[in-house]
């Protein structure tokens, strides 16, 4: 069984570096476009949801659709608070939790003042588990609201990134059974060249394959016949001198 062998030189080596390069970059293309058409307008729905919910649960009453003033009690904040995971933070402690690692994201924060209706900066901090936000508004400048967005964790792009891991395994195996397919009849005409090489002139290899390895396989079959030819006639050549040597005059 033929070993394979990858050198620089190899048109197989070759052929795998320019489909790995082109599957990588499809992978980083495939990234982008799932960052923008799907995080991307996540988290612009997201922010536009908790817009209102700062907007709902930071004053101490609200004002109903018939201008009735409703207060929120403290217990019901709480419980909201934590079902969706906030918390909120002084901004010592801000600093202390997470905030000093994050970085400012102008477009949300854009975002968050215009549904606001005044200034709102937001920093997202990157965590091992999930992104982080961090909100400060107008309505209480010395409060700093903490938001994890546990539904974009490590996991969310896991299925996509193993599908994509799949296929590029898929198309690897299958390119490289289509080349060693191809490459066949270009390994018999090896294998019969060094055969020449030692000596034995081997039979003509079946013509198969592309039709420009079909023309390389005839020419060499054609060459191969030629050098029997040759082989036969040096043979007769060298018996009639030997039978002249032998024979007496």
């Amino acid at each position: 069984m033929r070993r394979l062998r990858l050198s620089p030189h190899n048109k197989l080596t070759r052929s795998l570096f320019l489909v790995i390069s082109l599957l990588f970059f499809s992978l980083i293309a495939s990234y982008l476009v799932v960052q923008h058409l799907i995080v991307g307008p996540s988290l612009q729905q997201f922010n536009k949801v908790l817009a209102y919910e700062i907007r709902t649960f930071i004053p101490e009453e609200l004002i109903l659709v018939d201008g009735t003033p409703l207060k929120i009690s403290p217990a019901l904040r709480n419980k909201i608070y934590n079902e969706l995971g906030i918390s909120f933070f002084d901004k010592k402690t801000a600093l202390k939790e997470g905030l000093h690692w994050a970085k400012e994201d102008d477009e949300l924060s854009q975002q968050m003042s215009e549904y606001l209706n005044g200034e709102t900066v937001i920093w997202i901090e990157s965590t091992l588990e999930y992104p982080v936000l961090w909100i400060n508004t107008y309505i209480s400048p010395s409060l700093w609201i903490r938001v994890p967005l546990t539904e974009l964790g490590e996991n969310f792009l896991l299925p996509v990134y193993r599908q994509a891991i799949i296929f590029i395994i898929i198309v690897i195996a299958f390119f490289w059974l289509y080349n060693r397919f191809q490459n066949r009849p270009l390994n018999e005409v090896e294998y019969a060249a060094r055969r020449i090489g030692k000596g034995v002139i081997p039979p003509p290899i079946p013509e198969s394959g592309s039709s420009e390895m079909r023309s390389i396989i005839r020419a060499f079959n054609q060459m191969s016949s030629g050098i029997r030819s040759l082989d036969n006639d040096r043979t007769l050549v060298m018996a009639g001198v030997s039978h002249d040597l032998r024979t007496p005059r």
